[in-house]
């Protein structure tokens, strides 16, 4: 087992949450929460699959 370990970059909550809303797909979620945060889709669901300061090979993946 291999633990994560943070750099100078840690993650921190973003400003604006929202709920998901009822049937809507993991896609349509996190497109809203991105354009509630003013942040760029793409760059968010980057963030959500490594986040900054990990690295896929040190997950085991």
């Amino acid at each position: 087992m291999t633990t994560r370990t943070w750099t100078i970059l840690e993650l921190v909550p973003l400003p604006f949450q929202v709920r998901p809303i009822a049937d809507e797909g993991r896609d349509e979620f996190v497109k809203r929460l991105a354009e509630a945060n003013c942040i760029k889709t793409h760059y968010l669901r980057k963030i959500l699959r490594e986040p900054p300061g990990t690295c896929q090979r040190d997950q085991g993946r």
